[in-house]
């Protein structure tokens, strides 16, 4: 916590309503899908991996509800 707190970017999200953020899904059929997939397939050169469903806690529903917008949660690991 030290390490993280001496870095003034790192910022840490809670929720006011005290509660764990919903589980959320976009389709992989979506036009916003298809964008994102065809962008990092022409960075990358090659095919990305796709999984549906990922661990941890995304808070990215309070935002999806509020402002009613497709989500894709895009995860960069080193290799």
């Amino acid at each position: 916590m030290a390490t993280l707190a001496s870095h003034p970017r790192i910022a840490k999200v809670t929720s006011r309503a005290g509660r764990a953020s919903g589980a959320w899904r976009t389709e992989q059929t979506t036009a916003d899908v298809r964008f994102i997939v065809d962008a990092l397939r022409r960075q990358s050169g090659g095919e990305p991996v796709r999984i549906r469903t990922l661990g941890g806690g995304v808070p990215a529903s309070p935002f999806i509800e509020a402002f009613k917008v497709p989500t894709v949660g895009v995860s960069l690991a080193n290799y």
